[in-house]
């Protein structure tokens, strides 16, 4: 009954980036939930950055440059924990139920 019950998780499919080599697009990190967290957080900082700015009586096109800029800097920070949190787990995922060969 083994074979009937694999989860993708647990199955030798489930390590893609580590056996076929294959990365994802940059796009699909906005599918993610950490993605999308990751960009409402750092919108959130950036918008949060201009206003600031925007408070101390600073040019407009110097503060959504500085908004925009630190948008960048937080969510490549924040991609980059993600990335790196995905690959940690791709090489300590084991599988529970190896492929046995055909007979």
């Amino acid at each position: 009954m083994q074979p009937y019950f694999i989860l993708a998780a647990h199955d030798e499919s489930g390590k893609p980036l580590l056996n076929v080599r294959t990365n994802p697009s940059w796009w699909q990190v906005f599918l993610t939930t950490a993605g999308m967290i990751a960009f409402i957080t750092s919108m959130l900082v950036g918008v949060f950055v201009g206003l600031l700015l925007a408070l101390l009586t600073l040019p407009a096109l110097v503060c959504m440059s500085a908004g925009i800029g630190l948008f960048l800097v937080s969510f490549g920070i924040l991609q980059r924990y993600q990335w790196g949190q995905w690959k940690r787990l791709e090489q300590t995922l084991t599988s529970l139920f190896p492929r046995k060969p055909l007979r």
